[in-house]
C-alpha cells in the first residue's frame, strides 16, 4: 500500500484541526493544572536588533498528524523544540519554524500529557512568539540555508519516521548546511533526516544517535514504522551508538549534534550553543 500522509486524511480535517495541531490543544494543555506560567518565554522575545543577535536557527517539525493504516495521531515531541526554543531564544538566535509541508505544527498528543510535559514546555506554549511560529510554520521547499544561519534542528517525533527520511527540501537544506559550515542537530527520531542523499558517504564514519531500539519497541514504532533507524543509519557507515532507553545521550561529530530522545533536547541544544561558540573562538 502506498504512504499515506496527512492530507491524505481529508476526511479527518475537523479532527485533526481540534484535536493536537492548533490553538485550541495549546489552550487545553496550558490550562490544565501545573506550574503557574506567563505569556512570555523565559526570555525576552527577540528583537531584530537585540545585541545578543549572532544569527538564526531554523527549527524543523514534521507534517505527518497521522499514522498510516492506524489514523493514530502523532505529530512532534513537544520538549524538542520547548527545549531548543528556551535555549536559543536565550542566546539572542532569530528563530525560524519549518515543517515538509508547512502550515500548523502537530504534536505528539502524549507528549502533552500532565505527566509528560515539563515547566519548560507550558511556558513554551504560552509564549505568544512561539504559537505563532507554530501556527504557520514554513514549508521547507521556501527554506534557504547560508552561512548567516547558525544550525538547523530537527526535532523528533514518531511523525518523522514518515515524512523526514527520502525528502528532497530536507536533502538539500542538509546539503546547504554542510557547505556553509552550519551545524546540523537532531533529537530522537528526528534523526531520520540523516536518511538523505545530502552528499556521497557524508555519515561514513560518523558517531550519532538516535532512538534506542528499545525506545522504538516501547513507543510501538518498531511494529508499523516505515524505516529501522538504527539499520537503516549503519547501512550508510555511520557509527551508531545509544545509552540505556530513556535516559539523556548527546553525540558531537564534526558539526553533527544528535540526541537519542527528548530526555536530551536540552543538552544538545547546550551543544548546539557551545559548538557554536567554540567556531566563533577558532576563527578569531
Amino acid at each position: 500500500m502506498s504512504r499515506l500522509r496527512s492530507r491524505d486524511f481529508i476526511s479527518c480535517t475537523h479532527h485533526f484541526r481540534t484535536s493536537h495541531c492548533t490553538e485550541q490543544a495549546l489552550d487545553r494543555t496550558l490550562h490544565r493544572p501545573g506550574p503557574a506560567v506567563s505569556g512570555r518565554s523565559s526570555d525576552a522575545t527577540i528583537c531584530e536588533d537585540s545585541t545578543m543577535e549572532r544569527g538564526a536557527v531554523i527549527m524543523i517539525a514534521t507534517s505527518q498528524a497521522f499514522i498510516p493504516l492506524t489514523a493514530e495521531p502523532t505529530g512532534v515531541w513537544l520538549e524538542d523544540l520547548a527545549a531548543a526554543y528556551m535555549a536559543f531564544d536565550a542566546a539572542g538566535l532569530h528563530i525560524s519554524m519549518a515543517s515538509p509541508d508547512g502550515g500548523p505544527v502537530c504534536f505528539e498528543p502524549a507528549s502533552l500529557s500532565d505527566g509528560l510535559i515539563s515547566t519548560r514546555g507550558r511556558r513554551f506554549l504560552a509564549s505568544a512568539q512561539a504559537r505563532s511560529l507554530l501556527a504557520e510554520s514554513l514549508p521547507l521547499s521556501q527554506v534557504r540555508v547560508d552561512d548567516s544561519v547558525q544550525a538547523v534542528w530537527f526535532a523528533g517525533g514518531r511523525g518523522a519516521l514518515w515524512d523526514f527520511a527520502n525528502n528532497a527540501a530536507i536533502s538539500r537544506c542538509l546539503r546547504s548546511s554542510l557547505d556553509a559550515g552550519v551545524v546540523i542537530a537532531t533529537i530522537g527520531c528526528g534523526v531520520a533526516a540523516l536518511l538523505n542523499d545530502a552528499k556521497p558517504h557524508w555519515l561514513n564514519g560518523r558517531r550519532l544517535t538516535g532512538c534506542a531500539p528499545e525506545e522504538d519497541v516501547r513507543a510501538g514504532t518498531d511494529a508499523y514504522a516505515p524505516v529501522a533507524l538504527s539499520a537503516a543509519l549503519l547501512d550508510q557507515g555511520a557509527h551508531f551508538v545509544c545509552a540505556p532507553a530513556f535516559t539523556p545521550h548527546v553525540v558531537s561529530d564534526r558539526g553533527l549534534i544528535t540526541a537519542q530522545n527528548s530526555a536530551s533536547a536540552a543538552l544538545a541544544a547546550d551543544a548546539v550553543l557551545a559548538l557554536k561558540r567554540h567556531q566563533v573562538i577558532e576563527a578569531a
